[in-house]
């Protein structure tokens, strides 16, 4: 997936007048919050076949521990545009 998307989003980062590796952060915190709760991602939906968790039950779980983890992590990548 980034193969594909960092050669869009680079020339975008420039223009926009980021860092690359700024970029770069965004793209990687972005994956990973996204993976926490995805119906795609087969290790999650093998963990929860095994513990007999439904999906709906999950997210009904964890989206306010995803939102707050966004809030942090956008003020974290906020930090990094400014210093880098």
């Amino acid at each position: 997936m980034a193969t594909v998307s960092m050669p869009i989003m680079g020339p975008l980062a420039i223009q926009l007048g980021l860092a690359p590796e700024v970029m770069i952060l965004i793209y990687v915190v972005a994956h990973g919050l996204i993976l926490l709760f995805t119906p795609t991602f087969g290790v999650l939906l093998a963990g929860l076949a095994i513990s007999k968790i439904e999906y709906t039950t999950f997210v009904k779980f964890i989206m306010p521990y995803v939102v707050g983890l966004g809030v942090v992590l956008t003020a974290f990548l906020t930090v990094a545009m400014v210093v880098l």
